[in-house]
């Protein structure tokens, strides 16, 4: 199982790459729900359930997020869904809410306007990955994750490079 679970992971990760070549916002949510697909079957593999809930809740986000006439009741309605899923399934160890927290906070921020704020978001949400994934023996997340913090890094420094 390990190495099928690394194995849509990698799927996955490389999705979330070209991602990034993507313009259109609809465009990237609609990949990303393919991309989280494989990376929740990854986690699945591994027997991380935290994980596979965090990227089913993700999908349904990304349908219908953009649907609600309200984002504040919809960003509450996922966050209750993700910690009763979460509690239901798996339990209470520490690690395990890491993909809680993660989802909790990027569901909270997906309308932040401003650009370096939200890669600081995602800088530490990736961080949080990191420690999970590799909990999990999910090695190729996690390398795609610190990967992920670099780049995203870079980006900021490009940004504020251009506010001067």
């Amino acid at each position: 199982m390990l190495l099928l679970g690394n194995a849509a992971a990698l799927i996955g990760c490389v999705i979330m790459v070209g991602i990034g070549l993507v313009k259109k916002k609809e465009h990237i949510l609609a990949v990303q729900c393919v991309q989280f697909t494989f990376m929740g079957l990854g986690n699945l593999l591994l027997g991380a359930s935290a994980g596979f809930i965090s990227n089913l809740v993700s999908i349904v986000r990304n349908l219908t997020f953009s649907r609600f006439a309200n984002p504040l009741r919809a960003k509450i309605l996922f966050i209750v869904v993700q910690v009763g899923l979460t509690l239901l399934s798996v339990g209470t160890g520490l690690v395990d809410w890491l993909p809680v927290m993660t989802v909790v906070v990027y569901t909270w921020c997906l309308d932040m306007k401003n650009a370096a704020a939200f890669k600081l978001m995602m800088i530490g949400t990736s961080l949080l990955w990191a420690v999970y994934d590799l909990h999990y023996l999910n090695y190729v997340a996690f390398t795609f994750d610190l990967l992920t913090v670099a780049s995203t890094a870079l980006g900021i420094l490009r940004i504020q490079k251009e506010k001067r």
